[in-house]
């Protein structure tokens, strides 16, 4: 049905399903490293997550919107962040750790984002990376 929300911060990514019902949390990260146009920490907002044609099991695009999609387009801004659910590095995208997270919880995580995809949404608060 969609609409599942999620909320990335304090080193924790929670996502809850549209009936609220469920809620899977896991450990992940964003880059540490100074914020610039092509690496840095995701930057606050809302995103919009969407699973790409082809793409791999545990990997989705965070959306920022049409606005700042095309900045990034033009080099005019960042964009091009994922989850990567699981994964090991980031230059910006959020990540989960296998090595820090139940096999299960990661694997939950991904089935409610697909069962519930059409809709979903990711808020990055000012302060949460």
């Amino acid at each position: 049905m969609g609409l599942a929300k999620c909320i990335f911060s304090g080193g924790l990514l929670s996502c809850t399903s549209n009936d609220g019902k469920t809620t899977i949390t896991v450990n992940a990260f964003t880059s540490s490293e100074p914020q610039n146009m092509t690496n840095g920490a995701i930057p606050s907002g809302t995103y919009n997550i969407v699973k790409l044609p082809d793409s791999q099991y545990g990997t989705w695009f965070l959306d920022p919107g049409t606005v700042s999609r095309g900045l990034y387009k033009f080099g005019l801004g960042r964009g091009g962040f994922n989850f990567h659910i699981p994964g090991n590095t980031s230059n910006g995208c959020i990540t989960a750790r296998r090595s820090e997270n139940n096999a299960g919880s990661i694997y939950n995580l991904n089935q409610l984002l697909t069962n519930e995809m059409g809709g979903n949404t990711l808020v990055v608060p000012s302060n949460g990376n």
